[in-house]
């Protein structure tokens, strides 16, 4: 095959799979609510999947969750069936501190999600919610609006923007395909990026004033918009997030005000910052993110947590 076979090629094959489409959100639909979902959550063990599970236990009776270990093939010696929807979060590990490493880690699960999603619908499963990431937009995007084409800048953003794509082709009027474009995620107990911040803003008495503001989300809004994701019963994809922007060091000033410190701000490393942001993937991962306009939020009905403020005294205490 020459050169410009091949290429045609790749063309054909990328293009057999339609790009995701945004969920039109009716906040006058009157979502049932009362009735009971059976869901199965891939992801054993995962933060998120216990922080749903336990966020669910305020409606006694509106929802039966399983858990399913997606290590291996033991899942599928699991019956489907009996499931209204399946909750798919993928594997992370914050032991991993190269950007290589990361990316091998999501190869694998990235397949997985593909299969267990195929099982889903074959067994008659109604919908299937996909954790994804803002990262399928390029670092360069600036504000994501509607318009917004996704477009990764990295090897991890292309493999789950391609993720999305092949759950999206499964998108059926019986087998619905929600995708949850998430920025990021802290809150009680929340390894990764937050607990080096709290560790740095408790333990020290400076912390560099390098404020770059981006889209996150406490779990417990987390869990929220999934539950009412999950009742609203619509494909499409979709953007929780709290409801105003945060930076690194908003995080650093309000866990050393829960503990009744002072944190004195220092500008000076502000350029060494924003020079290593753009080579050192940690640095890039403690710093910044992607900003994602309000516009596409979920209704502010489907969040929990309103205030930023509440949102870290929750995370610190756990109540």
């Amino acid at each position: 095959m020459n050169e410009n076979q091949s290429r045609q090629s790749k063309k054909c094959a990328s293009a057999i799979y339609k790009m995701p489409e945004i969920a039109e959100i009716d906040t006058k639909q009157n979502m049932n609510d009362t009735k009971t979902k059976k869901i199965l959550i891939a992801g054993a063990d995962s933060y998120i999947g216990k922080s749903f599970v336990s966020f669910m236990c305020r409606w006694p009776g509106s929802c039966q969750a399983d858990m399913l270990c997606t290590k291996g093939d033991s899942w599928k010696n699991i019956p489907f069936e009996n499931y209204d929807a399946v909750l798919y979060i993928s594997k992370t590990d914050d032991t991993l501190t190269t950007f290589r490493k990361h990316l091998m880690l999501h190869k694998a699960d990235a397949c997985q999600a593909v299969r267990i999603a195929n099982r889903a619908k074959i067994s008659g499963i109604e919908m299937f919610l996909y954790l994804s990431s803002l990262h399928v937009y390029s670092s360069e995007t600036g504000m994501i609006t509607k318009t917004s084409r996704p477009e990764p800048s990295d090897a991890y953003g292309r493999l789950r923007l391609h993720t999305e794509k092949q759950l999206w082709n499964m998108n059926s009027s019986k087998f619905r395909v929600a995708i949850l474009r998430l920025p990021k995620i802290y809150g009680y107990k929340c390894s990764g990026s937050y607990t080096g911040i709290a560790k740095a803003a408790i333990r020290s008495c400076f912390f560099p004033k390098y404020n770059q503001k981006y889209s996150v989300i406490h779990i417990d809004n987390l869990t929220s918009a999934i539950r009412s994701i999950l009742y609203y019963n619509k494909a499409g994809v979709y953007f929780p997030q709290n409801t105003s922007f945060s930076g690194t060091y908003d995080f650093a000033l309000e866990i050393s005000g829960f503990y009744g410190k002072k944190l004195k701000s220092i500008a000076l490393f502000n350029p060494i910052i924003h020079l290593l942001i753009k080579r050192i993937w940690l640095i890039q991962n403690i710093f910044s993110g992607h900003t994602c306009s309000q516009s596409l939020n979920v209704p502010d009905e489907w969040l929990q947590v309103k205030n930023f403020r509440e949102s870290i005294r929750l995370s610190e205490s756990g109540w």
